[in-house]
């Protein structure tokens, strides 16, 4: 695409282009921005507000994602958890909490507790895919990121078209104490990283992990689960935060994008405005009421639960774009196994980060 724009070449009107190599494409001047192409009504209900609030940086907005793709939404971190095991063990199903905005990391450190059981084996570490011992929770890296995204927060804001370093408040630092309680405790949760010869997903149907936590594209193999399972949005920092944050992963994912040297960009905005209407209208009701909420998910609350992650998924714009990316590298190494001691380590990267961060906001 690079290539492409830099000779002046017009072939293509639209990119879908992966949002963690976008950054360099952005700043060199590759894409239009989206906010001012004629004809495309981003305020519309068949755009996805939350993403496009998420990525809107100093008024510019040059990727966005709507129902012409479904990868972004398969691409959105949820929970899991075993509905049967929920049944045996006698415990209220998270539903409920969720719809009252009472889902938190503290609600699910408890009930990953609950859930854990010691079998046969002599300790819960380390995992033994032939074993008997249940784990309450099992997830990888990048988890707690989607916990951190999940609280509202990010390492860098933009605050009127500046950046702001936030990896360093004191509610990120509660953060962070939050996750590392979850995470350090052996059979409570499990860190996927560790090389299995197993995925998430095929331990989770055997009924080996009480809960886990990947994302939406998993269901597709779920649907095999023998299992009664349920879907949950990631959850809060505490009761008194508005609303639910679903974080989108960033590598790989594709974005809607249009080269600069397109054209005719008001004829590109209609004819895309127009594919994601007829998308809303035509692929919706199949995809996310019949794919995945009667043959991907077994419940009208699941369904719900989908309705909801749908939503308030966005990005973590600081790390899609890479300004947080080896910040965010070393914070999770250490979260990931509950390790709260991440101060020298911000502080190490906080420099650097804010320099890409505003070289990138400069262009």
């Amino acid at each position: 695409m690079k290539r492409t724009v830099t000779a002046g070449d017009d072939s293509y009107d639209v990119c879908m282009l992966p949002i963690h190599q976008a950054s360099g494409i952005i700043t060199d001047g590759c894409l239009l921005n989206l906010a001012e192409l004629p004809g495309l009504r981003l305020d519309e209900e068949w755009w996805v507000a939350s993403v496009n609030e998420s990525l809107e940086i100093a008024g510019k907005l040059y990727m966005t994602t709507s129902d012409i793709s479904f990868f972004p939404f398969e691409a959105t971190w949820g929970i899991f958890f075993n509905e049967d095991i929920f049944d045996d063990l006698k415990l209220e199903y998270p539903y409920e909490l969720v719809r009252e905005g009472k889902w938190t990391i503290d609600k699910l450190n408890e009930y990953a507790k609950a859930g854990a059981l010691q079998g046969s084996d002599p300790t819960f570490e380390p995992y033994d895919l032939n074993g008997s011992s249940r784990y309450g929770f099992a997830s990888h890296h990048d988890f707690p990121l989607a916990l951190i995204f999940g609280a509202g927060e990010s390492f860098i804001k933009t605050e009127n078209d500046k950046a702001v370093f936030n990896a360093d408040t004191e509610k990120m630092f509660d953060i962070y104490t939050k996750i590392a309680a979850l995470t350090k405790e052996e059979g409570v949760y499990y860190n996927w990283d560790f090389g299995l010869n197993s995925d998430l997903a095929k331990e989770f149907m055997k009924g080996r992990l009480f809960m886990t936590s990947e994302t939406l594209g998993y269901l597709s193999t779920l649907r095999h689960m023998d299992d009664s399972f349920g879907v949950l949005p990631i959850p809060k920092f505490d009761e008194t935060q508005s609303e639910y944050h679903s974080i989108v992963a960033s590598f790989g994912t594709t974005m809607t994008t249009v080269p600069a040297t397109a054209s005719d960009p008001e004829r590109t905005g209609i004819i895309l405005d127009a594919l994601a209407y007829d998308s809303y209208k035509n692929l919706r009701e199949p995809y996310y009421n019949v794919y995945l909420t009667q043959k991907g998910v077994r419940n009208d609350d699941s369904a719900q639960m989908l309705e909801i992650i749908r939503q308030s998924r966005g990005f973590a714009a600081d790390i899609a774009l890479g300004w947080s990316a080896n910040l965010a590298n070393s914070v999770k190494g250490k979260l990931k196994v509950g390790d709260a001691s991440v101060a020298s380590d911000i502080s190490s990267l906080k420099t650097s980060a804010m320099t890409l961060a505003e070289e990138s906001l400069a262009k």
